[in-house]
């Protein structure tokens, strides 16, 4: 079995990977642009993972989980901005109604979205939507391959 880290990431890729205006064009852990001819495009990865205990001592303590999930949109060309907000209205609906995961996962929210602008190579332009999430599960300390 994976690290909580990994199941989950793998499910939000999971839920986003089939989504229409990108699909097939979906990447875990791609931290870096795509070609232009790869757009548009999402990128799934985990930077940050906050950790705090639930309970105190003993051999059987339950570890909450705050999970940084971002999820990048890419775009290119005049109407970049309308494609970008078009992708994030299919990625929120299907991150909502699939916010628990299978159970991994105790809640998720989208916390904060941003839009960074750029040119490409060939001076169309081009966008990067990202949309952030915060995912919580809990488990044992012991053991980071389950939840509870």
């Amino acid at each position: 079995m994976a690290h909580i880290r990994q199941q989950i990431r793998e499910a939000v890729y999971a839920v986003l990977d089939p989504l229409p205006r990108t699909s097939g064009n979906c990447h875990l852990m791609r931290t870096y642009p795509t070609d232009g001819d790869r757009t548009p495009s999402l990128l799934v990865y985990v930077l940050r993972e906050r950790s705090e205990p639930s309970g105190m001592g003993g051999d059987d303590r339950t570890m909450s989980r705050f999970l940084d999930v971002t999820i990048e949109a890419q775009a290119r060309g005049r109407d970049f901005d309308d494609k970008l907000d078009d992708i994030a209205v299919d990625v929120e609906k299907a991150m909502f109604s699939n916010r628990f995961f299978g159970g991994l996962a105790r809640n998720s929210q989208l916390v904060e979205t941003v839009l960074d602008l750029g040119s490409d190579r060939d001076h169309r332009r081009s966008g990067v939507l990202i949309m952030r999430y915060q995912i919580e599960t809990d488990g044992p300390e012991a053991n980071p391959e389950i939840t509870d």
